[in-house]
């Protein structure tokens, strides 16, 4: 816990209006060392505003979701403008106007939390308390309010705990090796294979692939390009070059001075006039930190294309996962110039079926690769259409591990049916991705616990694999799932695809990755439609309707509905499903895995 000194128990007896805090651990310690319970706490943490007895206000009270949608779907035009301004100064890189638009979709996060702040905030005195640097991940866990400097009256003091108790490290060691073999498939061990040989003899060749990051489908896919003569690089881990000869502010002067008038402008319609300063200054050097950080990669890919052993020929290849980002826009920009392409390659199904994804297009995979290899008609429809994009589409199916998940041999106790919770807080900056606040995603998933809990079946809730926490707390679903009788909660911190095959249903609620994992699991599929809560495009629902058991949340009946489902014997649900299967087969090959062209690589190659 923190250190007792003097300077901290005299801030907590001082007289506040309000206290920011989105801690329930945190507050709770303050009030035993004297903290006033009738100072009202102003938070968006689940565990805080569902604890009577604490004297709490949701920090988006009066927000609506239709308002928290509108927000949300004006992103996408707000990064559209942002970008046609920095390509239009000549002096600016097409590698910086794309970082600028994305850096603006991200900003939105922090704005959304601004616009909360209220008029008569200005004169108040409030008490922050937040969770101590030296914490895993703190810097995304609190929130920016001692970044305010002009009309707001903030004193802050941390909060160090003895234990973090609340966030699982991811568990890879937990899954049995067996099944990590078998999911991963021959190609994943000769592709291991590969780059062991060739970061051990730095042997030259002509054709290069570089490896940036990694997902499934590139690795099917580098290992392809092995065979017709290209061979990989590992760059994965290489360390960032600090030292920067150009002066990076002196460079973006410019670039600030034409983006000022759009900036104000999202910044205006949103906050109080009071806030407005403290944000542009705020949009203004978090982008110069990116940018900072794009001319340290472009210094650190030089130096590599300057001193490296290996002598890499013009005409080869990138490849990477997520290369909207400044190391992948560097890395693009330092070898384009030796006639290296950029190949990104789709991570999951999710701007495909999700009514929520449209606001994400400046960070999409097409919005910044010269190559987009994707798994769907529709992911190629939507890259094709996407504002940011010039690159050539390749349909090339789901990655083979799709189809392995029902090979798992070493057996994991999960129950009959397998809920496959997508409850992914927002916090302080997680994606703005559903309508919903996060205590009403918390409602949301305490309703389905409840409903669960009083089926006649056996559940394994699989929480959803968090790459670090929301708040640090114990999470209200966590605290009720602990009670639950009928409901057991699948411990480790990884992917359900090393689980679906030892179900015998499984049930989803959001439009995300994750339904294509269950939908090419075979197993009977239950998906759970909620308008604001990343629900699906209209497409995909009616194809959706046909093809799996679909629910609507806002159905009246709702409850009653899946209950009576749930609670039939398997065999009649399977009769069911079967029924829906040439349905199933068209939802699939437009929305989830589409048959590829047999020659597709020679579309590049040759």
């Amino acid at each position: 816990m923190i250190l007792e000194n003097k300077n901290v128990l005299e801030d907590i007896r001082k007289k506040y209006d309000f206290i920011l805090c989105d801690s329930l651990e945190a507050i709770e310690f303050y009030y035993k060392k004297g903290l006033s319970k009738k100072i009202i706490v102003i938070t968006s943490s689940p565990a805080i505003l569902n604890n009577a007895k604490i004297k709490s206000r949701n920090l988006f009270y009066d927000w609506s979701q239709e308002k928290y949608k509108y927000f949300q779907n004006s992103i996408c035009d707000f990064t559209i403008s942002v970008h046609k301004a920095v390509l239009a100064l000549e002096e600016y890189s097409a590698e910086e106007a794309i970082l600028a638009s994305i850096w603006s979709n991200h900003f939105n996060k922090h704005l959304l939390k601004l616009a909360q702040l209220k008029k008569n905030y200005i004169k108040k005195k409030f008490l922050y308390i937040e969770i101590d640097n030296s914490i895993y991940q703190s810097e995304k866990i609190n929130p920016f309010w001692n970044k305010l400097k002009k009309n707001f009256k903030i004193t802050t003091i941390s909060y160090k705990p003895l234990k973090f108790n609340f966030f699982k490290a991811n568990n890879l060691d937990k899954i049995p090796l067996i099944n990590r073999f078998i999911l991963g498939g021959f190609e994943t061990i000769f592709y291991r294979m590969i780059l062991y040989l060739f970061r051990t003899f730095k042997v030259n060749i002509k054709r290069s692939i570089l490896i940036l990051s990694e997902n499934e489908l590139l690795i099917e896919i580098a290992s392809k390009f092995f065979l017709k003569g290209y061979f990989p690089h590992d760059l994965r881990n290489i360390k960032i070059e600090k030292e920067l000869n150009e002066n990076v502010t002196k460079i973006f002067d410019n670039l600030f001075l034409n983006l000022n008038p759009i900036i104000v402008r999202r910044i205006e319609y949103f906050i109080e006039e009071a806030f407005m300063c403290d944000a542009l200054d705020f949009y203004k050097s978090e982008l110069l930190n990116i940018y900072k950080e794009y001319y340290q990669w472009r210094e650190t890919f030089k130096k590599i294309k300057n001193t490296s052993s290996i002598k890499f020929k013009k005409g080869g290849m990138l490849f990477s996962n997520t290369p909207a980002n400044a190391r992948g826009m560097a890395a693009k920009n330092i070898f384009k110039k030796d006639k290296f392409r950029l190949f990104s390659f789709q991570h999951g199904v999710t701007p495909e079926i999700s009514a929520s994804h449209k606001y994400t297009l400046s960070s999409h995979d097409s919005s910044v690769a010269d190559y987009y290899f994707t798994f769907n008609k529709k992911a190629a429809q939507i890259a094709n259409r996407n504002p940011f994009s010039k690159s050539k589409v390749i349909i090339c199916g789901a990655p083979k591990r799709y189809s392995r998940q029902s090979l798992m041999i070493a057996k994991s106790n999960i129950s009959p049916i397998l809920f496959l919770s997508n409850k992914l807080y927002k916090g302080n900056s997680g994606s703005i991705s559903t309508y919903s606040t996060d205590l009403q995603m918390s409602q949301y998933e305490i309703s389905l616990i409840n409903l669960l809990e009083k089926i006649n079946k056996k559940v394994t809730y699989k929480p959803y694999p968090e790459s670090y926490p929301r708040y640090y707390e114990k999470d209200p679903c966590q605290k009720l799932l602990e009670k639950c009788k009928n409901i057991l909660i699948f411990k480790y911190n990884y992917d359900a695809r090393f689980i679906t095959a030892f179900s015998q249903l499984i049930i989803g609620c959001t439009a995300t990755s994750t339904v294509s994992w269950a939908l090419l699991s075979n197993k009977p599929y239950v998906f759970i439609n909620h308008k604001y809560n990343s629900p699906l495009k209209e497409d995909a629902y009616k194809a959706f309707k046909k093809g799996i058991f679909l629910f609507d949340y806002e159905d009246k009946v709702f409850s009653k509905k899946l209950i009576s489902f749930l609670n039939q014997p398997f065999h009649d649900i399977l009769n069911q499903w079967n029924e829906k299967r040439i349905h199933r087969i068209n939802l699939i090959e437009k929305f989830i895995s589409s048959n590829p062209k047999r020659d597709y690589l020679n579309e590049i190659l040759y």
